[in-house]
């Protein structure tokens, strides 16, 4: 990142990332049935990942206002190469398949920003543009008889997805009172959505957005704010192509007929300064969702995610920063977070009201720290956990969580060569993820197929890192 302030005020930032990753799998399995013969899996995977993404921002003075210019780029291409492969200990027939996939994505954003005030009235009109894409290459090859992989059909799995969206917004904000401020937004969101390939389709959406939120200064040490929003969500590309699951046939279908959620949000939020012993926030949000994305069934058979008609959700957040000096312990402090979520949606198969797929549960972090007076070097405690509501689909349903929570330590170094140094140890407790799945053989209100138990680990690991600025 690069960083300049002129004389006149105007001011440049840019930032830049390259990366390259490489992952490699490798999972066994061995499965016995009581009456039948011993049956032992072999999942593998590769994966190649590398891209970039450039941005800038420059922001100046114009005809009394100030006007911010922004852009960014970003491109990456991953290969993601799986295989399976299933033998019997009775010398049953093998199966094995491949299912390679090749993404590009890339996003370029152009945005500017103008603000001004007006007497006591601050402000801002924004307008931004955007082009989002996706190309997927997909191909699934199969053991034939004669101990060679056979290339096979399948639907709706390479294509390209791309967005066009331009938003304009309008903000106006101002005192109402000595200790009350007013914030407003109003605006829309165009966006053109089109698909290549053979079920391609190209549609256009025009979605308002907006918020009003009241900020009051309660006391010198106690801040309230309520905050009412509309909101449009994005979509994950991924979701309109077809993936296949080698080991358990948990595929999607791919769903060109998605449509991005949209939501009404209401928060409330408390601010508290306890002076020389720290302070503590506390957020209050409940959000009505339309068109939420989960699983559904797809036309023709299979399913994919899709879009439901409605959903709920409320959440509570605290984060708090207690400091010890006030009690002598000078340079100790314990910073506190935790968030609870409950959602719902009905259920398609059952009927009732259930979690909203995936969605987290519950987080909290307890983060001790204690930098030593009169010295470089500080050192610290971790602990958190987190766990989310069960995954769904309509054959199938999993639910994953750690056994124990994660502890961490470190210590740390402030001035290394200018630099700040920490040596950590992560996943003291040796916790792992232990998850439940259970199969059906038609659907979720069916018969159940089989029932899976696990536990996996990784162990006590150490990291070291450096990082500051030059």
């Amino acid at each position: 990142s690069y960083s300049r302030k002129s004389e006149a005020g105007s001011v440049f930032n840019s930032n830049a990332e390259l990366y390259y990753s490489r992952e490699r799998r490798r999972q066994t399995y061995a499965r016995t049935t009581p009456g039948a013969a011993d049956i032992f899996d072999l999942s593998t995977g590769k994966g190649d990942s590398k891209g970039f993404e450039v941005s800038a921002d420059y922001e100046f003075a114009l005809a009394g206002g100030k006007l911010k210019l922004v852009g960014l780029q970003s491109l990456s291409r991953t290969t993601d190469i799986n295989g399976f492969r299933r033998e019997f200990a009775d010398g049953s027939t093998t199966t094995a398949s491949i299912f390679d996939q090749i993404y590009k994505e890339g996003e370029s954003v152009a945005r500017a920003e103008y603000r001004w005030k007006t007497g006591a009235a601050d402000w801002q009109i924004s307008a931004e543009g955007a082009y989002n894409f996706l190309d997927v290459q997909s191909d699934l090859f199969v053991l034939d008889g004669a101990g060679s992989f056979q290339p096979e059909a399948l639907d709706n799995a390479s294509s390209r997805v791309a967005e066009k969206r331009g938003q304009v917004i309008g903000s106006y904000g101002r005192a109402v009172t000595k200790n009350i401020t007013l914030q407003t937004q109003l605006g829309a969101e165009y966006s053109q959505i089109s698909q290549t390939g053979a079920r391609g389709l190209t549609r256009q959406f025009v979605r308002p957005k907006g918020l009003v939120s009241l900020a009051w200064k309660a006391s010198p040490r106690l801040d309230i704010s309520a905050r009412f929003e509309r909101k449009v969500g994005q979509l994950n590309f991924g979701d309109f192509v077809a993936s296949v699951d080698l080991r358990d046939a948990n595929d999607n279908a791919g769903n060109v007929k998605l449509v991005p959620p949209q939501s009404w949000l209401a928060s409330l939020e408390f601010n508290r300064n306890l002076k020389a012993a720290g302070s503590i926030k506390l957020k209050l949000e409940r959000e009505l969702i339309s068109d939420i994305i989960d699983q559904v069934a797809i036309e023709g058979g299979g399913e994919a995610p899709g879009n439901l008609d409605s959903a709920s959700r409320w959440s509570a957040e605290v984060n708090a920063t207690i400091l010890l000096d006030p009690i002598g312990l000078k340079g100790m402090k314990f910073d506190l977070s935790g968030y609870l979520q409950r959602g719902r949606l009905r259920d398609q198969l059952f009927g009732f009201y259930r979690p909203i797929n995936d969605e987290r549960r519950y987080t909290y972090e307890v983060n001790f720290r204690h930098d030593i007076q009169g010295s470089p070097l500080a050192y610290g405690i971790i602990l958190d956990d987190a766990r989310n509501a069960p995954f769904l689909r309509l054959n199938f349903s999993s639910q994953e969580g750690r056994d124990i929570p994660n502890l961490r330590a470190y210590i740390e170094h402030k001035n290394i060569l200018g630099l700040k140094g920490r040596l950590a140890i992560i996943n003291i407790l040796n916790n792992k993820e232990s998850y439940r799945q259970v199969f059906y053989t038609e659907r979720r209100d069916g018969v159940i197929s089989q029932i899976r138990n696990g536990r996996q680990g990784s162990g006590v690991f150490v990291r070291f890192s450096i990082s500051g600025t030059f």
